[in-house]
């Protein structure tokens, strides 16, 4: 992919495509830590609320049930939605780092060259989110049945 000599990058330009290039990387790096963060407190707060389910003492009503259970729903779907604009960001950071490739010399593509293959950790994170509502729904559902 050789560029056309008057199309070639300044010295100015190259700093800024290293630059453009540096705080996309930390971006992307900082955005998949955000995506863990985000499922990690999110099961949290939904083992808080199994938590609250068994401090309801006696026989807790059925709209208190159900009413666990739409806050466990909720903590996964805002999750859930975060995970998917993080995802996004990822995704515009990626298409900023192509762009950015494609203007850089012929060394450093070569370099660049090296298979690596896409990770699936949203997908692993997305699963996760979902396995931990149904397991906490079914545990304040099946408890509270227990205890009735």
């Amino acid at each position: 992919m050789e560029q056309p000599l008057d199309n070639l990058p300044t010295d100015s330009d190259r700093a800024d495509l290293h630059l453009l290039y540096s705080l996309s990387v930390s971006e992307i790096a900082g955005f998949k830590q955000q995506q863990w963060s985000v499922t990690n407190h999110a099961v949290v707060i939904q083992a808080a609320l199994v938590a609250v389910d068994q401090l309801l003492k006696g026989h807790p009503e059925s709209w208190e049930r159900w009413l666990l259970v739409v806050l466990i729903g909720t903590t996964a779907a805002v999750g859930g939605c975060v995970l998917i604009e993080l995802r996004r960001s990822i995704e515009a950071r990626r298409e900023r780092l192509r762009r950015v490739r494609a203007r850089l010399g012929t060394p450093f593509l070569n370099a660049w060259k090296v298979c690596k293959h896409p990770d699936h950790v949203d997908a692993f994170l997305a699963l996760t989110l979902i396995m931990s509502t149904l397991l906490t729904s079914w545990l304040v559902m099946v408890t509270n049945t227990a205890v009735s």
